[in-house]
């Protein structure tokens, strides 16, 4: 059996603190941001800016918002995850997670009723910037590797920090529990890479597409 610790999947970044404390110029990432006059949404918005709109991140960061100003010049607060952050170096000594549901929403604040901005797939590796009552500040790439996304994801679907486990050559039965009589639920092809969730009694809890199942580590 052969763990591998998913140093390669670590993301190797660049502090973003570093790069907030200079300043930088962000990108609106949802069709609407709002900005708030503090660094809280107790009162209503001052100001809502579109998709795409140039921000100019002043370097503060408090309670989950960033100070911006707007193109014509009014300054305020937006959500951190509506700002979306250029490529320009890689971040380190973040953790990292793994995704273990089938699709795992990113939502604009760590609240399950928040605006979704994005989700995240099965395996998909994100950092944590952030951890909030049970959530994470998950920061991923874009699509067309530009922007660094940023969104609230529901910790408990997660794993930190992900490991994985590879099958032989040969094909392995995964086990709808640990125990000799346990019905099988999936047969693991050879040379699967697995995420591992957790270990038990000679088992390893595997991943299966948003499942839990159970392979014996006699059989890696």
């Amino acid at each position: 059996m052969k763990h591998l610790i998913a140093l390669g999947l670590c993301l190797c970044m660049l502090l973003p603190c570093a790069a907030m404390a200079q300043g930088y110029e962000g990108s609106v990432w949802p069709e609407t941001a709002p900005l708030y006059a503090q660094p809280s949404q107790a009162d209503a918005a001052i100001a809502q800016a579109a998709q795409g709109s140039a921000v100019t991140v002043t370097g503060e960061r408090e309670n989950g918002f960033l100070a911006v100003t707007l193109p014509d010049g009014t300054a305020g607060w937006m959500p951190e995850p509506c700002v979306a952050q250029p490529v320009e170096g890689e971040w380190n000594g973040y953790e990292t997670a793994a995704v273990l549901c089938e699709s795992l929403s990113m939502r604009q604040t760590p609240d399950s009723s928040a605006p979704r901005l994005d989700s995240l797939t099965n395996g998909e590796v994100f950092v944590i910037l952030e951890e909030r009552d049970g959530w994470y500040l998950a920061v991923v790439r874009s699509d067309d590797g530009a922007w660094w996304h940023k969104g609230w994801v529901l910790a408990r679907y997660t794993v930190s920090p992900p490991s994985y486990v590879v099958t032989g050559d040969s094909a392995v039965d995964a086990y709808a529990y640990p125990a000799p009589d346990a019905p099988c639920v999936a047969e693991v092809p050879g040379g699967a890479r697995l995420l591992v969730i957790a270990q038990l009694d000679g088992y390893d809890v595997v991943s299966l597409r948003g499942a839990s199942a159970f392979i014996r580590q006699d059989d890696l």
